[in-house]
């Protein structure tokens, strides 16, 4: 795993754009969402992530205001991000 910045993960979220995800959040809240077909974008300004299932139009989204470190596999499928607020989420591009 490489650590990324939030200039490349805006970049990295974008190359998400209409394919298979899914993606995982454990903490105090654990959850998986598998999303067919994502709408994703990265505001930098306002700091969010936002998720949105083409299909459902189920949006997840995620500030990252509290991110310590944000981290991407060599193969880039994978991404992993770490808050400071116990909550660790992981996102994997479905082949």
């Amino acid at each position: 795993m490489k650590q990324i910045n939030s200039k490349e993960l805006k970049k990295i979220v974008r190359k998400l754009n209409n394919k298979s995800i899914t993606v995982e959040i454990k903490g105090v809240i654990s959850i998986l969402i598998n999303i067919e077909s994502v709408q994703a974008k990265y505001t930098r300004k306002n700091g969010i992530i936002e998720l949105q299932d083409n299909r459902t139009n189920v949006t997840i989204k995620i500030e990252t205001e509290l991110l310590y470190k944000a981290l991407q596999s060599e193969n880039r499928n994978i991404i992993e991000l770490y808050l400071d607020n116990y909550q660790d989420i992981r996102i994997t591009v479905v082949e």
